[in-house]
């Protein structure tokens, strides 16, 4: 029983020299479509293009699936998911041991925001309008009225709220950096997306989140295609929510029936 014990040990720590010949995780938080400087908490049936990370603990739901590895000092695995190699300290679930970790995964210097300075002047869209392309600059609060549209023409945007109601429209005809002092909200089948071309990593918001407890919310059904980076606040996504790019929080709540990443992004193990 003992050499049983041993032999399993032995093999275990190769399969472990064999998965870390092909890859190690990376200390870049944006090569992971899922990254939290704390707690990352999965709801069922997720679905993630690509790796997930977190230099405290990811919970993994029932039925969720990972194409790409998964790095924390603590993973706790839901009943049948299905994920690539385990880096970590502690695995709770699951059959097979994990592989040793170096803890952070990523260093906490990494997940930082910079100083946002927003502009005075407000953007508002009405109920159901369509307001001129908005130039790059600083503003105050973007809000857009439920099924209202507004075009980014590209380049650097600074804001101190942006609020999207049900089914608002934000698009990006260029590349597009947008940067928010307090919060972002998306609600029900709100969407910000890129034009033809655009590609996801075009595309990025940063979120301080302060003063706020939780700096992005997106409702359920809610689409966002690009880079959502908030490592210094809480990210809370609702149930089948779709973020094609990745995301990056201090905390992240992630509803049932979501999907992150892109199928082209899946990372071979």
């Amino acid at each position: 029983m003992w050499m049983r014990g041993v032999a399993a040990i032995v093999l275990a720590l190769g399969m472990a020299s064999g998965a870390r010949a092909q890859e190690v995780p990376p200390d870049d938080p944006l090569s992971y479509a899922v990254f939290a400087g704390a707690e990352a908490r999965l709801g069922k049936h997720v679905r993630v293009y690509g790796r997930i990370g977190s230099n405290d603990t990811v919970r993994l739901g029932r039925k969720d699936r990972v194409d790409g590895l998964v790095a924390a000092p603590t993973i706790d695995l839901g009943r049948r998911t299905k994920t690539g190699a385990l880096f970590c300290l502690l695995v709770i679930g699951g059959g097979d041991p994990c592989l040793p970790v170096t803890a952070p995964v990523v260093p906490p210097g990494s997940l930082g925001v910079g100083l946002v300075l927003p502009g005075t002047e407000d953007v508002d869209v009405p109920r159901r309008a369509h307001r001129a392309p908005l130039e790059a600059g600083a503003y105050r609060d973007l809000r857009l009225g439920r099924g209202s549209e507004l075009l980014l023409l590209g380049g650097d945007y600074l804001f101190d709220r942006v609020a999207l109601s049900r089914g608002a429209t934000l698009a990006c005809a260029a590349a597009c950096r947008v940067a928010i002092r307090r919060t972002l909200r998306l609600g029900s089948r709100a969407t910000v997306e890129g034009f033809a071309g655009v590609a996801e990593t075009d595309i990025r918001f940063d979120v301080s989140g302060q003063k706020a407890r939780t700096g992005v919310r997106l409702a359920a059904r809610a689409a966002f295609a690009g880079i959502l980076w908030a490592p210094a606040t809480t990210v809370r996504l609702a149930r089948k929510v779709k973020v094609a790019g990745s995301v990056q929080g201090a905390e992240l709540r992630i509803g049932a029936r979501t999907r992150i990443g892109t199928e082209s992004e899946v990372v071979s193990e």
